[in-house]
């Protein structure tokens, strides 16, 4: 396999391992996302709990202040009507922003009360059920009878937010001649009031009347997401410690869609400069490094069938493959040097033995000449001459000159 080829293999491995991180990491950005819009509901559901909280607060204190004024104590001796004209008229109503006001005797029995519709500015009989709570056993009328008074949420006709007191002396003084009740109906004016102040758009209703489903993010708080949506449910308990009412808070899933944005641009922004990064190494390793490398493959291939090693390669540059081409020039010089030893070497020994062999012939090809001559001089000696022999002679002699002329 090519190198360019493990290069290309190797940026693609990278890319998809850089994507699996990517998701893994994007996975738990978004389950961080999901953890802070969980957190945020969480938040303003604790948030509209603390205005309802607010409002009983408020409530009780304005019923302390009545309960515990000279007029009060003295209505609940006298029972004169005087009282009842001047301060228990509808505008003490609106401008309390009250529905229930209710006088209640020591023995539990209530001396006067009515409700008051704020919408319709009328009164009205007092809701049914009331006289559970104020029975002389109940727990709110036992709570009430030290100066501490009692308050919080009941039930009713529809969920109330009530404060009630012993009645007292502006001093505060006793004994108490009887209990100052007042509530405030959670209704649509009462929680547009609350949504308003607190910019919170929510739905209250009785515990029981919707099923509560979710998530248990904080104490008596449950979150779901839903599509688009993410809903919180936060459990009211009443003055008795049960569960009374839920609030509903539907808010748009912000955070988190935002939080999707965010990784998908931060995935598309590691994700694209890895791709990048990756093309520019893999194209520097192929035309700076593979190609360098391939041209020296190529010399060092030309140098190999011509078996010329006398040949170069060219050196440019001054990078570790320049530094590569200049060790095997230096391996190709003593190449050359060795070969050309090696070749002086076998030229000396072929003339030392060329020496050797010439001596060698030299002797026998004297003894031959000598008897040459002594043939010739008895042929030319005999009668008649053999001329054939004569010719065969000189030819042996014209051999013995070529012999001897190579061996000298």
């Amino acid at each position: 396999m090519k190198k360019s080829e493990k290069a290309f293999i190797i940026v693609i491995v990278s890319t998809i391992l850089l994507i699996i991180v990517q998701l893994i990491l994007g996975q738990g950005m978004l389950t961080h996302f999901e953890s802070i819009e969980k957190r945020q509901i969480t938040e303003d559901l604790m948030e509209i709990e603390n205005g309802i909280e607010w409002n009983i607060k408020g409530l009780d204190t304005v019923v302390k202040d009545w309960a515990y004024w000279d007029d009060t104590y003295n209505f609940m001796q006298t029972k004169t009507s005087t009282y009842i004209e001047s301060n228990l008229i509808g505008s003490t109503f609106e401008n309390l922003k009250v529905n229930l006001i209710i006088f209640i005797d020591n023995n539990g029995e209530i001396f006067w009360g009515t409700a008051y519709n704020l919408t319709t500015k009328e009164m009205l009989p007092l809701p049914e059920g009331l006289n559970v709570h104020i029975q002389p056993d109940s727990t709110i009328f036992k709570s009430c009878l030290d100066k501490n008074g009692l308050s919080g949420v009941i039930i009713l006709e529809q969920p109330t937010i009530f404060s009630m007191y012993p009645i007292f002396t502006s001093e505060g003084n006793g004994p108490p001649t009887g209990f100052l009740m007042m509530g405030r109906y959670l209704d649509f004016n009462q929680l547009n009031d609350i949504k308003t102040v607190l910019g919170k758009n929510f739905s209250i209703y009785k515990f029981g009347v919707k099923k509560v489903e979710g998530e248990s993010f904080h104490e008596n708080i449950y979150v779901k997401p839903l599509n688009d949506n993410i809903i919180g449910y936060a459990v009211l308990r009443d003055v008795y410690g049960k569960d009374a009412l839920v609030i509903e808070l539907i808010e748009p899933r912000q955070i988190y869609r935002e939080g999707i944005v965010h990784v998908f641009y931060f995935a598309f922004a590691t994700l694209s400069c890895t791709i990048l990064i990756g093309v520019a190494v893999f194209l520097l390793f192929k035309y700076g490094i593979i190609k360098d490398i391939e041209k020296v493959d190529r010399e060092l291939e030309k140098i190999g069938e011509s078996g010329n090693i006398s040949a170069r390669i060219k050196v440019e540059g001054d990078d570790e493959i320049s530094n590569m081409c200049k060790i095997i020039n230096d391996m190709l010089d003593k190449l050359e040097r060795a070969q050309e030893k090696i070749q002086q070497e076998r030229i000396s020994a072929i003339g030392d033995t060329a020496k050797i062999i010439a001596h060698d012939i030299r002797n026998p090809l004297q003894s031959i000449t000598n008897n040459v001559f002594l043939l010739e001089k008895k042929i030319r000696s005999s009668q008649p001459i053999q001329s054939d022999l004569l010719q065969k002679l000189d030819s042996i002699k014209l051999q013995i000159k070529y012999l001897d002329k190579i061996v000298s």
